[in-house]
């Protein structure tokens, strides 16, 4: 007596003529094939000498940066642990710093505002559109 898996795969034996195991090897092997080369491709292009210098180089600035922006960050504290205790100084660069990246998360997500077609006083000013030029895809609203 035949499964429901032996009668599908029998049915798809019919149906295209080919046997599914050397079907999935080819497929298989064609797929490792296209990574490797993907995969040389692009080793041989960010392993040049002037690029992985570059990439370094990117790297260490990023990192450097990272540590400023850190000791700034410790001045401000210090500075307004003069004026009041230390460990309302850090909550309000800690508040502050909160809501400057909220702010600019709110603001990357909004579009940005596009010179209107209509502002010129041509055919769609009277018509009274209201769109944005040029058009920009609707962004989904953020999972709740």
């Amino acid at each position: 007596m035949m499964t429901d898996k032996q009668r599908t795969r029998t049915q798809q034996d019919e149906r295209t003529g080919l046997e599914p195991e050397p079907l999935r090897t080819a497929v298989r092997e064609g797929i490792r094939a296209a990574r490797e080369e993907v995969r040389d491709d692009l080793r041989a292009e960010l392993w040049r000498p002037p690029m992985r210098r570059t990439a370094r180089l990117y790297a260490a600035a990023g990192t450097v940066a990272l540590y400023a922006g850190g000791a700034a960050v410790a001045l401000l504290v210090l500075l307004l642990a003069l004026v009041m205790p230390a460990w309302a100084a850090a909550l309000v660069i800690t508040v502050a710093l909160t809501a400057a990246a909220a702010t600019l998360r709110n603001l990357a997500r909004s579009p940005r505002p596009h010179h209107r077609r209509g502002e010129s006083g041509g055919a769609d000013a009277a018509e009274g559109r209201d769109e944005m030029w040029p058009p920009t895809p609707r962004m989904p609203d953020p999972p709740s």
